[in-house]
């Protein structure tokens, strides 16, 4: 076999490279059934393709396992080459503001191409084609730290590798762009690699990862926000001032840090209309101004917090959030806004007023978002 450009790759165990190419800029439109945020196996379509064999293999000598583990074929040296069918990935996943769709995932045996047989040096690349979409306004930065795994099917083990994003890469707002993931498989790994086990998972582990399966086996958890729309319109009224949800929805990030798989967060943007003749202001500090109480378990939690004053006649829209649950956040809850109520210039009354509000399991992909 003539020698490939790929010899040149030194051994490397279990590691990602990422290639960024920037990619059509077309206008958040939501596009298609893409990213059903449903449960399990049947949101991943597979289509497998028939390999393409190489002049010196036998395709009678072909032993591509219907589980996806790495099959082996005689080449004219004598060697074991891994042969695999591409398949295509049709999953979508939410992370860090982007949505990712994997596409096709292949595998090469880099020993093959380079004319190493029967030696084991290269191992095996997997190639991974990722689209990403950016649904906001303005450029957001790619921040993958994206793990292939799989399962030994022998001994059970697990094995993975890790990757860093590329540096200074972004989407445009409204744009999309082409990832291109490539992982190499260590020669001493290849009789352990198998595709159908194979998953790749964004995200630290226990951080509410986005998982998807590349084979048949595994669950795909696409982490969409789960937006709260019998929220929106719930407004609490107390004297002269009352707050009026405007958005609400459960995500996995406060600010800039993932949450634990334990906790979710419930964030809500609400208008704040001061009708009084008195400026009216938030208390100051976390915890101060709202809080909910689960009316079935009594679970209950506070606000991360706002600061912030409205002028007599005035109205301004803030955001505030609150750590729930994971197992737990749907269901009736009590909000309670508390109120240092100005009624005069040197007057001030410590008041609360309070509304129910349902929390419900509504996962939307981009493409199914709620528009204003």
């Amino acid at each position: 076999m003539p020698s490939s450009p790929r010899s040149s790759i030194t051994r490397i165990s279990s590691t990602l490279a990422i290639g960024f190419v920037a990619a059509d800029l077309a206008a958040c439109s939501g596009t298609g059934d893409v990213g059903e945020p449903a449960e399990a196996n049947d949101d991943v379509v597979v289509q497998q393709e028939q390999p393409q064999q190489d002049d010196g293999a036998n395709p009678g000598d072909s032993d591509v396992d219907d589980d996806g583990v790495a099959g082996a074929a005689d080449d004219a040296d004598g060697g074991n080459a891994i042969i695999l069918p591409a398949r295509t990935i049709d999953a979508t996943v939410y992370v860090g503001g982007l949505e990712y769709t994997i596409g096709e995932v292949r595998v090469l045996d880099l020993d093959d191409e380079a004319g190493r047989l029967p030696q084991r040096t290269h191992g095996l690349q997997v190639d991974i084609d990722v689209e990403a979409f950016n649904p906001t306004d303005s450029q957001s930065m790619v921040n993958l730290m994206a793990t292939l795994s799989w399962v030994d099917p022998e001994s059970g083990l697990l094995h993975q590798g890790f990757g860093s994003p590329p540096q200074g890469a972004g989407v445009p707002g409204g744009g999309r762009a082409n990832l291109a993931l490539e992982y190499q498989v260590d020669g001493m790994e290849v009789d352990t690699f198998s595709l159908e086990s194979a998953a790749l998972r964004f995200g630290n582990e226990g951080q509410h990862a986005a998982v998807v399966p590349l084979g048949d086996e595994g669950e795909l958890k696409s982490k969409f926000p789960h937006f709260q729309e019998q929220m929106v319109g719930v407004t609490v009224e107390l004297e002269d001032v009352s707050w009026t949800i405007d958005e609400a929805f459960i995500g996995y990030n406060h600010g800039n840090s993932r949450l634990g798989d334990d906790q979710v967060l419930l964030e809500i943007a609400y208008t704040f209309a001061n009708d009084s003749e008195h400026q009216q202001c938030h208390y100051r500090g976390d915890g101060q101004n709202f809080e909910l109480l689960h009316t079935a378990t009594g679970i209950g939690t506070t606000d991360l917090g706002t600061e912030r004053c409205v002028r007599s006649g005035a109205q301004e829209q803030w955001r505030t959030g609150f750590l729930l649950p994971s197992d737990g956040f749907t269901g009736t809850w009590t909000l309670t806004v508390n109120q240092d109520y100005q009624d005069g210039p040197a007057s001030m009354q410590d008041l609360n007023a309070q509304v129910e509000v349902e929390v419900i399991d509504n996962p939307l992909s981009i493409a199914e978002w709620p528009t204003r």
